[in-house]
């Protein structure tokens, strides 16, 4: 992990952030954030033993994402036909678990409801990404990805990385759903690497 580097950029964000362009127009919080490609003895233990519990042979890519908020240590891999998302704190701490997946495949009244909202936020817009997102105790997700054992209680939220234009231009958004379709955050994307878009 190159430190130096991660500093400059950590610094730069604070500059942004007490200059004001952190102003998100509404919109929430704005994310800056990047990504950085770590090397195996890099990542902590426990993540590394949680991602073995799979069992998935997959080819494992270990990020860094560093936020001005919020560093974590992602696990990225292709496994029976999805591409996966493991997030972790920076001491290795399960987080959440994202698979990507087409929009069309989210449950019909959640695409209605996700469509409606963003139709009325944007004057036009594009959905770049969709990840489902699950949350909950690291044994009951570990039991419903690698086992496809539902009965454990878990979250589900819905992830979308929106292209969106309206009065004060167009960016790119993170936009959260719950299982419902309704929208509890947005986020500005910022300084984020392309990578994160299509993986």
């Amino acid at each position: 992990m190159n430190t130096i580097k991660r500093q400059s950029i950590g610094l730069f964000i604070l500059v942004l952030l007490l200059l004001g362009v952190g102003h998100t127009n509404g919109y929430g919080q704005t994310k800056y954030e990047r990504e950085f490609r770590l090397k195996e003895q890099e990542v902590p233990a426990s993540a590394k033993k949680y991602i073995q519990q799979l069992e998935s042979g997959a080819r494992i890519k270990w990020y860094y994402e560093d936020d001005a908020l919020d560093d974590a240590i992602e696990a990225k891999f292709k496994w029976q036909g999805q591409r996966y998302s493991i997030e972790f704190d920076t001491l290795g701490e399960l987080e959440d678990i994202e698979i990507q997946c087409r929009f069309k495949e989210l449950p019909q009244q959640v695409q209605e409801a996700i469509e409606k909202d963003l139709e009325e936020t944007y004057n036009s817009h594009r959905v770049r990404k969709v990840q489902i997102q699950y949350l909950g105790e690291p044994e009951d997700l570990l039991a419903l990805i690698r086992d496809g054992n539902q009965s454990a209680p878990y979250t589900t939220n819905y992830e979308l990385i929106v292209k969106g234009k309206d009065s004060g231009g167009t960016h790119l958004y993170e936009v959260t759903f719950d299982h419902t379709g309704t929208k509890t955050k947005t986020a500005r994307i910022v300084l984020r690497n392309i990578d994160n878009l299509e993986y």
